[in-house]
């Protein structure tokens, strides 16, 4: 039988994205077939390094010399990925000039649209643009024009893009958890209407703003509307990855600079625990017995 097509989905995550690397280290050195992947957040910053090609060692390297201090100004210039600090030079060294079709494999981002209040999956075009619309947090950060719409952070519909891997022809997914978005059903109904309430009124001003309906720059106050939004309103995902790898991550503050490092670490120790799963998952499929999704949470 054919091998399955094995795709890999990268979660959001914050500054706990380091252990995405760690992540695909392992499965990297493990031979792990990965034919196409797709990020959210920080899942595709470091899913478009992965994608290119680009060396674990010299990865892992620079995750290491990185200070907290660089974090600091990387986060006190919004997350832009340029000159105006160390960080994000460097992943504007990586980056620039770098076209989807560039890529060794096939590759997606995940956004949101502030205005539309909706998931947007970018295959094509440049690959620096789409990674800082997904980073973007909003309020913090400024949306990023793509096309006819203004793009945040895409890590707000799924805990792992599972859905966007699927679409790009994945027979089996694996996906790496750092945390789960804000739910809906976590908010009492009282909030949730006083919320919507607000969110309606700053959707007013932000209309007579100018930044509804137009290509004007959204303000501040639709970025508020966006994030009260995913606070309130965004569904459940249904979408199931078939083998999820959970690094022990979730209890770090994800815009912390002080635990990249550990993150890392986490990242190889949950891959490797992950491996036999794996493995139980490629073979189920060579000899057609299939096999349910498998969450390596359990393995701890």
């Amino acid at each position: 039988m054919e091998r399955p097509r094995v795709g890999l989905a990268l979660g959001a995550g914050g500054t706990r994205g380091t252990a995405h690397v760690g992540v695909l280290k392992v499965l990297s050195e493990a031979g792990v077939p990965i034919d196409c992947l797709a990020g959210a957040s920080i899942g595709a910053l470091y899913g478009a390094s992965f994608a290119l090609g680009r060396d674990f060692e010299r990865i892992e390297r620079n995750i290491r010399r990185t200070s907290p201090r660089d974090v600091l100004r990387f986060f006190r210039h919004r997350l832009a990925i340029g000159a105006q600090s160390p960080l994000g030079e460097r992943f504007h060294r990586a980056l620039a000039g770098v076209r989807f079709e560039d890529l060794n494999i096939p590759f997606a981002v995940v956004a949101s649209d502030v205005l539309r209040r909706e998931p947007v999956v970018i295959r094509e075009g440049e690959v620096l643009a789409a990674v800082q619309a997904s980073i973007s947090l909003p309020v913090l950060a400024r949306p990023v024009r793509w096309g006819d719409r203004y793009l945040l952070d895409g890590g707000y519909w799924e805990p792992a893009p599972v859905s966007a891997v699927r679409a790009l022809g994945a027979d089996k997914v694996i996906a790496v958890v750092l945390g789960e978005p804000a739910r809906p059903g976590r908010v009492s109904e009282k909030r949730r209407h006083l919320v919507r309430r607000l969110t309606a009124l700053l959707d007013r001003y932000a209309a007579r703003a100018g930044s509804a309906g137009s290509l004007r720059p959204p303000g501040l106050l639709a970025s508020i509307a966006f994030y009260l939004y995913t606070r309130t309103d965004v569904p459940p995902s249904t979408a199931e990855a078939d083998v999820v790898i959970r690094p022990r991550v979730a209890h770090l503050n994800a815009n912390s600079p002080f635990h990249m490092q550990l993150s890392l670490r986490r990242g190889e120790e949950a891959a490797r625990q992950a491996l036999p799963r794996i493995e139980e998952m490629l073979r189920a499929v060579a000899s057609g017995t299939g096999g349910g999704p498998l969450d390596t949470q359990s393995m701890r």
